[in-house]
């Protein structure tokens, strides 16, 4: 027999029982909601528990949440995991129980240091094996690299033949951003962080956004009208109807929808929330296409503004941008659609070795684990939206 039955929990106060009427019509919490079911959980684990309940109690807990409503439940894992998961090799518990716990511990006792450890950067798969070129071979094809862009088929070749090289180089984690695209000024050029990601970092997972995208934009616009029915406002589309969308439309709507649904943080180490217009622009910024792009570049503020990010030109529709590009350290790279530069962002982190911005880190951190399936700690927030999606 169970140690806890959630539902039966909050069936105890009026507010629980709207809560668990509206999980069952709606299969999915909103924030509001999660909040309130988290404290009435760990209100009623504290009464009978005390402040520090074992973790076999937090867990049993989280297990009851999942079988009481299953529509929860993260698929992978346990699937309990968002409202709790055990500390092991000196990390913190975390989930949302985890988590009120330890702010009603610091509220009541001012005891419990926060302990937000800085995550481990994700695991990288076993590469490709390399090429059987020299090292004098490649050396004298990065010098060529240096002088030449043109034509287009041999730097497509000298490129895949240092990628190798080019990845050691960076993995030394010795030089600047500026430094690594002095060494290696073709890295920017069309299909070149694609064609390093897919040879040497990531074998096989290239196309996985594309691929996977317009069958997930749906569930994506429909999680964003029931988690934020604001959303029109914040993006200022008020004129948008969803049934009125055009696949790419929506494809790309999808994309534009992803920092308001998951939010970002300030910079800092204790950066809290940062607002949903600093998340957005950290991600795509969208602009009207008569700026001039060049004196955009310039006013890019380094500290405040880190990259990589897309910077997006509309004339008259906000869905479909007539311009798209990588900001990459103050240049920016045209690509020929929204996706296909969001895809190219993507890979820049891992293969110019750079971290996520925290505006933006848990929706690089969604395409990360979800689309691209690539190892790497997930947060509750992520796992709540990952869990609706399966679902659907």
């Amino acid at each position: 027999m169970s140690l806890f039955n959630a539902r039966t929990i909050l069936q105890t106060t009026k507010v629980g029982t709207a809560i668990v009427a509206q999980l069952q019509a709606d299969k999915v919490l909103t924030k509001k909601a999660r909040c309130t079911m988290t404290s009435l959980l760990v209100g009623f684990l504290i009464e009978n528990h005390g402040l520090k309940p074992s973790s076999y109690e937090k867990q049993c807990l989280a297990e009851s949440i999942i079988e009481e409503f299953p529509y929860l439940k993260d698929p992978e894992g346990k699937g309990y995991e968002a409202w709790y998961m055990k500390g092991a090799n000196k990390r913190p518990a975390t989930g949302y129980l985890e988590e009120r716990l330890r702010y009603i511990r610091k509220t009541m006792l001012d005891k419990e240091d926060r302990n937000k450890g800085k995550l481990d950067a994700p695991a990288e798969e076993p590469p490709r094996e390399g090429t059987t070129s020299s090292p004098e071979e490649e050396a004298r094809m990065v010098a060529w690299l240096k002088d030449n862009m043109e034509p287009a088929s041999k730097v497509q070749e000298y490129m895949a033949l240092t990628a190798r090289q080019r990845k050691n180089f960076i993995g030394q984690k010795k030089h600047s951003l500026a430094g690594i695209l002095e060494e290696f000024p073709r890295i920017l050029d069309k299909d070149m962080i694609a064609q390093d990601f897919d040879l040497v970092h990531h074998p096989g997972i290239a196309d996985n956004l594309f691929f996977k995208w317009e069958g997930l934009c749906d569930s994506v616009i429909a999680y964003a009208n029931f988690m934020t029915p604001t959303w029109k406002q914040v993006l200022h589309m008020q004129d948008k109807v969803d049934g009125t969308l055009s696949t790419a439309e929506k494809k790309n709507l999808a994309l534009f929808l992803l920092p308001v649904i998951l939010g970002g943080r300030s910079k800092g180490k204790r950066g809290g929330r940062c607002s949903l217009f600093d998340s957005i622009d950290a991600f795509i910024d969208l602009k009207p296409a008569i700026i001039n792009v060049d004196n955009y570049l310039d006013s890019i503020n380094a500290e405040k503004r880190p990259q990589p990010f897309i910077l997006a030109l509309y004339t008259t529709e906000r869905l479909s941008p007539s311009q798209v590009f990588l900001v990459v350290e103050r240049r920016a790279i045209p690509y020929p659609s929204l996706i296909k530069t969001v895809d190219a962002a993507f890979k820049a982190h891992y293969v110019l070795d750079i971290n996520y911005q925290p505006q933006v880190k848990t929706v690089w951190e969604f395409l990360q684990n979800v689309v691209y399936e690539l190892p790497g700690i997930v947060p509750p927030i992520l796992r709540d939206f990952r869990a609706y999606l399966v679902s659907k």
